[in-house]
Protein backbone atom coordinates (compact mmCIF):
# COMPACT_ATOMS: atom_id res chain seq x y z
CA UNK A 1 0.00 0.00 0.00
CA UNK A 2 2.87 2.37 0.79
CA UNK A 3 5.01 1.40 -2.18
CA UNK A 4 6.19 4.31 -4.26
CA UNK A 5 5.13 4.14 -7.93
CA UNK A 6 8.06 3.66 -10.31
CA UNK A 7 9.37 6.75 -12.01
CA UNK A 8 9.68 7.19 -15.79
CA UNK A 9 13.28 5.98 -15.69
CA UNK A 10 12.92 3.13 -13.18
CA UNK A 11 13.69 -0.47 -14.03
CA UNK A 12 10.09 -1.78 -13.81
CA UNK A 13 8.96 0.64 -16.49
CA UNK A 14 11.78 -0.29 -18.87
CA UNK A 15 11.96 -4.06 -18.22
CA UNK A 16 9.64 -5.12 -21.10
CA UNK A 17 11.93 -3.40 -23.63
CA UNK A 18 14.26 -6.38 -23.80
CA UNK A 19 11.47 -8.50 -25.30
CA UNK A 20 10.66 -6.02 -28.07
CA UNK A 21 12.64 -6.51 -31.29
CA UNK A 22 15.08 -3.66 -31.64
CA UNK A 23 14.17 -2.96 -35.28
CA UNK A 24 10.53 -2.51 -34.22
CA UNK A 25 11.63 0.18 -31.78
CA UNK A 26 14.12 1.87 -34.06
CA UNK A 27 12.05 2.25 -37.24
CA UNK A 28 9.32 4.55 -35.84
CA UNK A 29 11.93 6.61 -34.01
CA UNK A 30 14.11 6.97 -37.09
CA UNK A 31 11.16 7.95 -39.29
CA UNK A 32 10.09 10.56 -36.75
CA UNK A 33 13.57 12.06 -36.61
CA UNK A 34 13.78 12.04 -40.42
CA UNK A 35 10.62 14.18 -40.59
CA UNK A 36 12.11 16.65 -38.12
CA UNK A 37 15.38 16.64 -40.05
CA UNK A 38 13.63 17.58 -43.31
CA UNK A 39 11.78 20.47 -41.67
CA UNK A 40 14.97 22.17 -40.48
CA UNK A 41 15.93 24.46 -43.36
CA UNK A 42 19.35 25.27 -41.89
CA UNK A 43 20.32 21.61 -41.72
CA UNK A 44 18.99 20.92 -45.22
CA UNK A 45 21.07 23.84 -46.52
CA UNK A 46 24.16 22.43 -44.81
CA UNK A 47 23.56 19.05 -46.43
CA UNK A 48 23.31 20.62 -49.89
CA UNK A 49 26.40 22.76 -49.28
CA UNK A 50 28.55 19.91 -48.02
CA UNK A 51 27.42 17.09 -50.29
CA UNK A 52 27.24 19.03 -53.56
CA UNK A 53 29.16 22.31 -53.49
CA UNK A 54 32.30 21.20 -51.63
CA UNK A 55 33.00 18.13 -53.80
CA UNK A 56 32.43 20.15 -56.98
CA UNK A 57 34.74 22.93 -55.79
CA UNK A 58 37.62 20.57 -54.99
CA UNK A 59 37.40 17.98 -57.77
CA UNK A 60 39.20 20.16 -60.31
CA UNK A 61 42.52 19.47 -58.64
CA UNK A 62 41.91 15.72 -58.90
CA UNK A 63 41.01 15.75 -62.58
CA UNK A 64 43.84 18.16 -63.43
CA UNK A 65 46.63 16.02 -61.98
CA UNK A 66 49.13 14.56 -64.44
CA UNK A 67 49.47 11.16 -62.75
CA UNK A 68 47.24 8.83 -60.71
CA UNK A 69 49.57 9.19 -57.71
CA UNK A 70 49.35 12.99 -57.72
CA UNK A 71 45.61 12.71 -58.21
CA UNK A 72 45.49 10.45 -55.16
CA UNK A 73 47.14 13.16 -53.04
CA UNK A 74 44.64 15.74 -54.33
CA UNK A 75 41.83 13.27 -53.63
CA UNK A 76 43.02 12.86 -50.03
CA UNK A 77 42.78 16.64 -49.61
CA UNK A 78 39.22 16.64 -51.01
CA UNK A 79 38.13 13.69 -48.89
CA UNK A 80 39.44 15.08 -45.61
CA UNK A 81 37.73 18.42 -46.25
CA UNK A 82 34.47 16.71 -47.22
CA UNK A 83 34.48 14.40 -44.21
CA UNK A 84 35.29 17.20 -41.77
CA UNK A 85 32.52 19.41 -43.12
CA UNK A 86 30.05 16.53 -43.15
CA UNK A 87 30.87 15.53 -39.58
CA UNK A 88 30.71 19.08 -38.21
CA UNK A 89 28.15 21.01 -40.27
CA UNK A 90 25.79 18.12 -41.06
CA UNK A 91 26.11 15.54 -38.28
CA UNK A 92 27.32 17.53 -35.27
CA UNK A 93 25.10 20.56 -35.85
CA UNK A 94 21.97 18.55 -36.67
CA UNK A 95 22.38 16.34 -33.59
CA UNK A 96 22.98 19.40 -31.42
CA UNK A 97 19.96 21.23 -32.81
CA UNK A 98 17.57 18.28 -32.80
CA UNK A 99 18.57 16.96 -29.37
CA UNK A 100 18.16 20.42 -27.84
CA UNK A 101 14.80 21.02 -29.52
CA UNK A 102 13.39 17.58 -28.69
CA UNK A 103 14.52 17.91 -25.08
CA UNK A 104 12.95 21.34 -24.61
CA UNK A 105 9.69 20.14 -26.18
CA UNK A 106 9.59 17.27 -23.68
CA UNK A 107 9.81 14.68 -26.45
CA UNK A 108 12.90 12.94 -25.08
CA UNK A 109 11.29 12.56 -21.67
CA UNK A 110 8.14 11.05 -23.21
CA UNK A 111 10.14 8.67 -25.39
CA UNK A 112 11.95 7.31 -22.34
CA UNK A 113 8.63 6.24 -20.82
CA UNK A 114 7.79 4.18 -23.92
CA UNK A 115 9.38 1.09 -25.42
CA UNK A 116 12.58 2.73 -26.63
CA UNK A 117 15.85 2.40 -24.77
CA UNK A 118 18.04 5.45 -24.25
CA UNK A 119 20.55 4.31 -26.86
CA UNK A 120 17.74 3.72 -29.39
CA UNK A 121 16.56 7.30 -28.92
CA UNK A 122 20.06 8.69 -29.38
CA UNK A 123 20.79 6.53 -32.43
CA UNK A 124 17.51 7.62 -34.03
CA UNK A 125 18.44 11.29 -33.62
CA UNK A 126 21.79 10.64 -35.31
CA UNK A 127 20.49 8.42 -38.09
CA UNK A 128 19.31 10.96 -40.74
CA UNK A 129 22.52 12.98 -40.75
CA UNK A 130 24.72 9.90 -40.33
CA UNK A 131 23.17 8.44 -43.49
CA UNK A 132 24.18 11.55 -45.44
CA UNK A 133 27.73 11.32 -44.08
CA UNK A 134 27.92 7.69 -45.21
CA UNK A 135 26.56 8.54 -48.66
CA UNK A 136 29.18 11.26 -49.09
CA UNK A 137 31.93 8.99 -47.79
CA UNK A 138 31.01 6.25 -50.28
CA UNK A 139 30.11 8.24 -53.39
CA UNK A 140 32.96 10.77 -53.31
CA UNK A 141 35.78 8.17 -53.36
CA UNK A 142 34.15 6.54 -56.37
CA UNK A 143 34.03 9.90 -58.13
CA UNK A 144 37.68 10.75 -57.42
CA UNK A 145 38.84 7.37 -58.71
CA UNK A 146 36.77 7.81 -61.86
CA UNK A 147 38.44 11.21 -62.31
CA UNK A 148 41.90 9.67 -62.19
CA UNK A 149 42.93 9.06 -58.59
CA UNK A 150 44.87 5.91 -57.83
CA UNK A 151 43.10 3.56 -55.38
CA UNK A 152 43.62 4.20 -51.66
CA UNK A 153 46.76 2.81 -50.08
CA UNK A 154 44.88 1.43 -47.07
CA UNK A 155 41.11 1.60 -47.45
CA UNK A 156 40.63 0.12 -43.98
CA UNK A 157 41.99 3.27 -42.34
CA UNK A 158 39.68 5.41 -44.47
CA UNK A 159 36.65 3.34 -43.45
CA UNK A 160 37.67 3.53 -39.79
CA UNK A 161 38.05 7.31 -40.07
CA UNK A 162 34.51 7.60 -41.47
CA UNK A 163 32.96 5.40 -38.77
CA UNK A 164 34.84 7.18 -35.99
CA UNK A 165 33.86 10.50 -37.54
CA UNK A 166 30.19 9.56 -37.21
CA UNK A 167 30.70 8.67 -33.55
CA UNK A 168 32.68 11.87 -33.03
CA UNK A 169 30.09 14.14 -34.62
CA UNK A 170 27.18 12.52 -32.80
CA UNK A 171 28.73 12.45 -29.33
CA UNK A 172 30.04 16.01 -29.47
CA UNK A 173 26.56 17.08 -30.58
CA UNK A 174 24.90 15.39 -27.61
CA UNK A 175 27.50 16.67 -25.15
CA UNK A 176 27.18 20.23 -26.46
CA UNK A 177 23.37 20.02 -26.26
CA UNK A 178 23.72 19.53 -22.51
CA UNK A 179 25.04 23.09 -22.25
CA UNK A 180 22.71 24.57 -24.87
CA UNK A 181 19.61 26.34 -23.59
CA UNK A 182 17.58 26.25 -26.81
CA UNK A 183 17.89 25.71 -30.55
CA UNK A 184 18.78 29.37 -31.15
CA UNK A 185 21.65 29.15 -28.67
CA UNK A 186 23.08 26.22 -30.66
CA UNK A 187 24.55 28.71 -33.12
CA UNK A 188 26.73 30.01 -30.28
CA UNK A 189 27.52 26.81 -28.37
CA UNK A 190 28.52 25.02 -31.59
CA UNK A 191 31.16 27.65 -32.36
CA UNK A 192 34.04 26.24 -30.21
CA UNK A 193 33.63 22.77 -31.71
CA UNK A 194 33.56 24.11 -35.27
CA UNK A 195 36.66 26.24 -34.64
CA UNK A 196 38.51 23.25 -33.18
CA UNK A 197 37.56 21.19 -36.23
CA UNK A 198 38.78 23.85 -38.67
CA UNK A 199 42.10 24.20 -36.81
CA UNK A 200 42.56 20.45 -37.24
CA UNK A 201 42.86 20.62 -41.04
CA UNK A 202 46.31 19.52 -42.16
CA UNK A 203 46.70 22.55 -44.42
CA UNK A 204 45.92 24.91 -41.50
CA UNK A 205 48.16 23.42 -38.81
CA UNK A 206 51.53 24.62 -40.23
CA UNK A 207 50.39 28.24 -39.80
CA UNK A 208 49.47 27.82 -36.13
CA UNK A 209 51.66 28.49 -33.08
CA UNK A 210 53.36 25.39 -31.70
CA UNK A 211 50.87 24.90 -28.86
CA UNK A 212 47.90 25.13 -31.21
CA UNK A 213 49.59 22.77 -33.66
CA UNK A 214 49.73 20.10 -30.98
CA UNK A 215 46.06 20.64 -30.19
CA UNK A 216 45.21 20.46 -33.88
CA UNK A 217 47.06 17.16 -34.23
CA UNK A 218 45.94 15.38 -31.06
CA UNK A 219 42.26 16.29 -30.85
CA UNK A 220 39.87 13.69 -32.35
CA UNK A 221 39.10 15.78 -35.44
CA UNK A 222 42.81 16.03 -36.25
CA UNK A 223 43.31 12.30 -35.73
CA UNK A 224 40.35 11.56 -38.00
CA UNK A 225 41.82 13.71 -40.78
CA UNK A 226 45.26 12.15 -40.36
CA UNK A 227 43.71 8.71 -40.71
CA UNK A 228 41.94 9.77 -43.92
CA UNK A 229 45.24 10.97 -45.37
CA UNK A 230 47.16 7.86 -44.32
CA UNK A 231 44.45 5.57 -45.60
CA UNK A 232 44.08 7.29 -48.96
CA UNK A 233 47.47 8.84 -49.81
CA UNK A 234 49.78 6.92 -47.48
CA UNK A 235 51.08 10.05 -45.69
CA UNK A 236 49.67 12.17 -42.88
CA UNK A 237 49.95 15.61 -44.49
CA UNK A 238 50.29 15.34 -48.28
CA UNK A 239 50.79 18.51 -50.28
CA UNK A 240 48.57 19.10 -53.34
CA UNK A 241 50.54 18.20 -56.45
CA UNK A 242 53.07 16.20 -54.45
CA UNK A 243 54.11 12.81 -55.83
CA UNK A 244 55.22 10.91 -52.71
CA UNK A 245 57.08 7.64 -52.84
CA UNK A 246 54.69 4.77 -53.13
CA UNK A 247 54.09 3.32 -49.68
CA UNK A 248 53.08 -0.24 -48.98
CA UNK A 249 50.14 -1.41 -46.93
CA UNK A 250 52.59 -2.38 -44.18
CA UNK A 251 54.07 1.13 -44.15
CA UNK A 252 50.66 2.65 -43.50
CA UNK A 253 50.01 0.16 -40.71
CA UNK A 254 53.13 1.28 -38.88
CA UNK A 255 52.39 4.97 -39.36
CA UNK A 256 48.63 4.88 -38.95
CA UNK A 257 48.24 2.25 -36.26
CA UNK A 258 48.94 4.64 -33.39
CA UNK A 259 46.67 7.29 -34.93
CA UNK A 260 43.86 4.74 -35.23
CA UNK A 261 44.26 3.60 -31.61
CA UNK A 262 44.18 7.19 -30.32
CA UNK A 263 41.08 7.97 -32.37
CA UNK A 264 39.23 4.88 -31.12
CA UNK A 265 40.13 5.75 -27.52
CA UNK A 266 38.75 9.26 -28.06
CA UNK A 267 35.50 7.81 -29.43
CA UNK A 268 35.08 5.43 -26.50
CA UNK A 269 35.69 8.28 -24.05
CA UNK A 270 33.18 10.53 -25.82
CA UNK A 271 30.51 7.81 -25.78
CA UNK A 272 31.09 7.38 -22.04
CA UNK A 273 30.86 11.13 -21.40
CA UNK A 274 27.67 11.33 -23.48
CA UNK A 275 26.02 8.68 -21.30
CA UNK A 276 27.07 10.53 -18.16
CA UNK A 277 26.07 14.10 -19.06
CA UNK A 278 23.13 13.71 -21.47
CA UNK A 279 20.16 15.84 -20.39
CA UNK A 280 16.76 14.30 -21.04
CA UNK A 281 14.52 16.77 -19.23
CA UNK A 282 14.15 20.52 -19.79
CA UNK A 283 15.25 22.57 -16.82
Amino acid sequence: MNATPPTATSAPTREPHSRSPRKNRMLPLALGEWKQFRRNKVIVFMVILVLIFIPLSTMGSVGGSDSPEKARVAAAFSLQLLLLMAVTYVLFYSVLSMATTRRDEGVLKRLRTGEARDRDILIAICMPSAVFVLIAAIVTPIIVMVMGSAPPVNVGFYILAVLCGIVLGATTGFITSTYTKNAEAAQVTSFPVVILAMLSLTMVRPFLPDALQVIGEKNPFGLMLDLVNIGWAGVIAPEPGENPMSKSFADTLREGGLVAIQLVVWCVALVYVTQRVMRWDPR
